[in-house]
């Protein structure tokens, strides 16, 4: 799901960037478009979930029961184009939806040495269900096909995708997003836009796996004991551990506990068509916390479906869009965003790799194993204060701090220990 939002909201985001000296060039005196309207409390809630859970909601209770496409609305782009713009000062950005097509159009302020804006308008359609681009335009002046092609290859890139998304329809009244539906699969795929919930994000094998890793988790002596938060270490070994002995799949059997971990820990239980209950509902902690462990699984999930690229550009929206409510911005959350991408990265990499987490899981994995301190990192910060303390984050304030969470996920124990043994 989150693929499908990316390849048509963040993807012309990055157009920019891979043409830094052309654009110079095209810089125009005023900007094309009005600037951003106020949204309401509710909006920007409404928008952090659509970015932010979408995901999880297309595993746990995604799609509507029916097989319906899901439907993102004209008024739905309109506030996700808000929060997106509040990550550059001033930026403005304008989707409009007509019959088989979507024009965006973006407006970007240059920095005030160099003066003027950039002003960015491109078509796309999804002729077949396949999103593409048709025009790309800077300063009203067109952008060569070629080189349109080569800016759209750098932007999957940085999204690390390979391929643009596919099942898409674009009308005047909403773009309908079909994600389980690829133009050709692996022989025996089942499931994909079956009407099946879990049809949104997993398909054949996988949808099979989850499940039964769902029904392992809901058996695991740790559940059945009197219903005290749960240690998400001690979870996460619990459920690795109780993989298939005869499973020749190391990495898809990993793959699956985090997904059905990634739901449990949201609150969410994927539909089960045996009948088997789902695991129930006990508060997991990690550091003490309720949100790191939502953190942890929710950032891990999102790297097994869409790669870490996007991983760290969702989960970093939500925390600068938090800034902007009560809850304020956490470099924690940061942190335990970072340290569930690299323990995915590491359960999945490859046979050997998956093996090693498997190992280790089976031997219990503690918080410090997989989790690191965040009694030191800022939290709670209004924008307000962000931007005093770190003025942003291009900062090298910011980057002290964000390099320093990155040194200590990389000196995490589950990460020393599979590096060690390559």
């Amino acid at each position: 799901m989150l693929r499908l939002i990316s390849g048509l909201l963040g993807l012309v985001l990055l157009l920019v960037i891979g043409l830094a000296a052309i654009l110079l060039l095209m810089r125009d005196s005023a900007p094309s478009l009005q600037p951003m309207p106020e949204i309401s409390a509710e909006q920007r809630r409404q928008g952090k979930e659509l970015l932010h859970q979408r995901l999880l909601d297309g595993v746990g209770a995604g799609g509507s029961p029916d097989g319906e496409p899901v439907a993102i609305t004209p008024a739905d782009l309109d506030i996700l184009a808000v929060l997106l713009t509040e990550q550059i000062q001033d930026s403005r950005l304008r989707i409009g939806l007509g019959e088989g097509s979507a024009d965006v159009q973006i407006a970007l302020p240059l920095p005030p040495e160099v003066g003027g804006w950039l002003n960015l308008s491109a078509l796309l359609v999804a002729p077949n269900g396949v999103l593409d681009i048709e025009r790309v335009e800077l300063g009203g002046l067109p952008v060569p096909a070629a080189i349109a092609e080569l800016m759209m290859d750098q932007a999957l890139a940085a999204f690390d995708v390979s391929t643009l998304p596919t099942g898409i329809e674009l009308s005047a009244e909403a773009v309908r997003l079909q994600p389980g539906v690829q133009p050709s699969g692996p022989p025996g795929a089942e499931g994909v836009g079956s009407g099946d919930p879990l049809a949104a994000v997993l398909a054949g094998g996988e949808k099979a796996r989850v499940l039964a890793a769902q029904r392992r988790l809901a058996g695991l002596d740790l559940l059945q004991r009197d219903r005290q938060p749960l240690n998400a270490a001690e979870l996460l070994s619990a459920l690795i551990a109780t993989a298939p002995a005869d499973s020749a799949d190391a990495v898809a059997e990993n793959r699956a506990a985090i997904l059905a971990l990634a739901a449990y820990v949201n609150g969410r239980s994927l539909p089960d068509p045996s009948g088997a209950e789902p695991p129930p509902p006990i508060a997991v902690r990690m550091r003490g916390r309720d949100d790191i462990p939502q953190h942890f699984f929710t950032s891990a999930a999102l790297l097994l479906q869409a790669g870490s690229g996007l991983a760290n550009l969702i989960g970093l929206a939500k925390e600068l869009d938090d800034a902007s409510t009560t809850s304020g911005f956490n470099f924690a959350d940061l942190a335990a965003n970072q340290a569930g991408n690299r323990f995915a990265e590491l359960a999945t990499a490859d046979a050997r790799s998956a093996g090693q987490i498997q190992q280790m899981a089976r031997a219990g994995l503690s918080e410090d194993d997989i989790m690191p301190a965040v009694d030191w990192l800022p939290e709670s910060m209004s924008r307000a204060t962000f931007e005093r303390d770190f003025g942003g984050r291009d900062s090298l304030a910011y980057r002290i701090v964000v390099d320093e969470i990155a040194r200590r996920v990389e000196a995490l124990p589950v990460v020393t220990a599979v590096k060690d043994s390559s």
